[in-house]
């Protein structure tokens, strides 16, 4: 029954490396084939929106953004007894974002948001939060640096 499948992206934020692929994880729960199903990946707030496209029973690249001129897909679930259906993607600094999966099947539609972050952004979020806490904890010692 359509109606009851749910598209699960990941639990939290996936973290990209600049340059380096990416792996869009998506699964349907309960564990279901969408071999027969539309399936896209896609950016709501780009131009050129499409990541990938799985429709009529093969992978469709020509309506794919820019960025993902050399992007495979890997096990889309063409398969019955598949986990889930992912697409790799290179993945650029600038591009962290949220691509949507979404699932379509007659007249049923069905969505899950990934969130992606750059690697540098983690690293620079980080850095400042442990520069902030010790400049808090020396400030605390009667250390103060601000004038």
């Amino acid at each position: 029954n359509t109606e009851s499948l749910m598209v699960v992206g990941p639990d939290a934020p996936l973290v990209a490396v600049a340059g380096e692929v990416l792996v869009l994880p998506c699964s349907i729960q309960p564990n279901t084939s969408a071999v027969d199903m539309t399936v896209e990946w896609f950016r709501l707030d780009a131009a050129d929106r499409f990541v990938h496209l799985y429709e009529n029973h093969r992978d469709i690249n020509e309506k794919q953004d820019q960025e993902g001129v050399s992007l495979t897909a890997e096990d889309t679930e063409t398969h019955r007894d598949t986990e889930g259906f992912r697409v790799k993607s290179r993945i650029t600094v600038y591009n962290s974002d949220r691509i949507h999966c979404r699932l379509l099947q007659r007249h049923h539609l069905r969505e899950a948001e990934i969130i992606i972050t750059s690697k540098f952004l983690v690293v620079v979020i980080v850095f400042g939060l442990i520069t902030a806490s010790v400049m808090y904890h020396k400030k605390g010692k009667g250390l103060n640096y601000f004038y």
